[in-house]
């Protein structure tokens, strides 16, 4: 054990505790961008990504920054959570902080990192239900063919004509595009069911606006 200075210690972990604050402040820009109706989920993701982003730092994150002499990448003492020995951290970054004060500085970067990526893409990406009917006469059977093959590229097939996914808006535009030559506007029917939480959907027709799935709410 190494002779540890009060002040640097403080310090280290005053600065430890503004980075950690700064989730919040990134949870109140991430909800007053995002609808009023999703505020509970900005909320809750912000905290379980960093619960688990900081869990995965002690597991591997520490180890892999300054496990070794390896100037690349850390390999030993990965798993620190398991370990009652942690001297030869002793001298990592400074001496005179106690090495937890050092894991935990370095943590709550990586648990705010992981924030501001999750909260980029906050109603961003949709939980999309996309169900269709196709007619079968003359080349019904072809488009029919065509639309399934690429929802199958974009989504995962559920039964028969219903696919699931979660997209983003430019893949679902892109879907949209893939698939319009192939949707006969008089005669098919490609409903799309969208949410950031499954029970809440925002419905769009792609062909005729005959609605027979008002059941499925």
């Amino acid at each position: 054990m190494g002779d540890f200075s009060i002040i640097d210690t403080f310090w280290v972990f005053l600065a430890a505790i503004l980075v950690f604050f700064m989730n919040l402040g990134f949870a109140a820009v991430e909800a007053g961008f995002a609808r009023s109706k999703n505020t509970v989920n900005i909320l809750s993701k912000n905290f379980i990504v960093f619960a688990v982003s900081s869990i995965g730092y002690l597991l591997l994150g520490w180890g892999l920054m300054f496990g070794g002499d390896n100037p690349f990448i850390g390999t030993k003492s990965l798993f620190i959570l398991g370990s009652s020995d942690n001297s030869f951290y002793d001298n990592t970054l400074t001496s005179s902080v106690p090495f937890w004060g050092k894991v935990f500085f370095q943590m709550v970067f990586c648990g705010t990192a992981a924030t501001i990526v999750s909260g980029a893409v906050a109603e961003r990406i949709k939980y999309v239900i996309m169900v269709y009917d196709v007619c079968q006469n003359d080349n019904g059977r072809k488009r029919w063919a065509h639309i399934f093959k690429t929802c199958k590229k974009y989504m995962s097939h559920i039964q028969d004509s219903v696919f699931e996914g979660e997209l983003s808006n430019v893949q679902l535009t892109k879907m949209q595009k893939e698939l319009e030559p192939y949707i006969d506007e008089t005669q098919d029917s490609v409903i799309i069911f969208k949410s950031r939480q499954q029970r809440w959907l925002d419905k769009e027709f792609w062909g005729k606006k005959e609605d027979l799935t008002s059941f499925m709410l």
